[in-house]
């Protein structure tokens, strides 16, 4: 009994404790392929699609270790160049308490014309916020000085940013109440890392164009 208690315990913190190196492994790799970073040669972009492939194959080795899966399994997309999708600027407000992660983000959408504003808490992004209107914010959910949760709630009873598309993403929260509560207080998205950041990308503009909808 006690050693399936522990088992049982190690496989809550396991798909965080995994996924988030892995959202770096996979994020950074697409951003490479995309030629964020500048060109590539045929062999590293050879070397780099099987890291990527490996990568996803040990991810879904891991949501079956912890009875954990995306509603519809992830598809690694074609790689498009930079200049292919470069579009308007459009400020995205990208809240986390992981430096790794907003590096991520910055380095996945500036490149494509984003203006990217980061915050490390709940504190920083509502001044943030408050100064620079964003388009969309994108927050973790689970910081160490406060919830994305307390965040958005926070967000929806302020009359200048209740407006505001709201995303949350998270390597940890894969359960589906997670994501219903989160759609209930207000959010427009629940994305699952680790994420290529060409999907990030079109969950970013379905948000905004769910606002231009609004």
């Amino acid at each position: 009994m006690n050693n399936l208690l522990i088992s049982e315990n190690l496989k809550e913190g396991l798909g965080h404790k995994l996924r988030s190196p892995l959202n770096a492994i996979i994020g950074f790799t697409g951003t490479l392929l995309m030629k964020l970073a500048g060109p590539l040669t045929s062999e590293q972009e050879r070397q780099l699609r099987m890291v990527q492939t490996s990568a996803h194959d040990l991810l879904r080795t891991i949501n079956e270790i912890t009875e954990e899966s995306r509603p519809e399994e992830a598809v690694i997309p074609p790689f498009v160049e930079a200049g292919c999708r470069q579009r308007r600027a459009t400020r995205i407000l990208a809240v986390d308490d992981s430096p790794v992660n907003l590096y991520l983000i910055k380095s996945t959408l500036e490149p494509m014309g984003y203006l990217v504003d980061t915050a490390h808490d709940v504190t920083e992004a509502l001044a943030s916020a408050t100064n620079n209107m964003p388009d969309l914010i994108i927050s973790d959910v689970n910081m160490q000085r406060g919830s994305g949760f307390d965040f958005i709630e926070t967000l929806k009873h302020d009359r200048s940013l209740k407006s505001v598309p709201f995303a949350f993403i998270t390597s940890t929260y894969w359960n589906a109440d997670y994501r219903t509560k989160g759609l209930a207080l207000g959010a427009t998205a629940w994305i699952l890392r680790p994420i290529e950041p060409e999907l990030l990308i079109d969950e970013i503009e379905t948000c905004l164009k769910s606002k231009k909808e609004d």
